[in-house]
């Protein structure tokens, strides 16, 4: 999961991760450091539908 600007994540870092197969990357938009706490729903919705993906395999 990722933010814009983000404060951990660069863009770079991002890119090089969504070329990996079997990897998932969540534009959650606007935040720098404290993710958690500025997009608590999206996190939990994008953890919800990658557990159940999980599941179907």
């Amino acid at each position: 999961m990722a933010a814009n600007p983000g404060g951990l994540i660069c863009a770079g870092i991002v890119k090089w991760n969504k070329a990996i197969l079997d990897f998932e990357t969540i534009d959650l938009g606007q935040g720098i450091h404290y993710l958690k706490e500025a997009h608590p729903r999206a996190i939990g919705e994008a953890l919800a539908g990658w557990i159940q993906r999980q599941k179907m395999e």
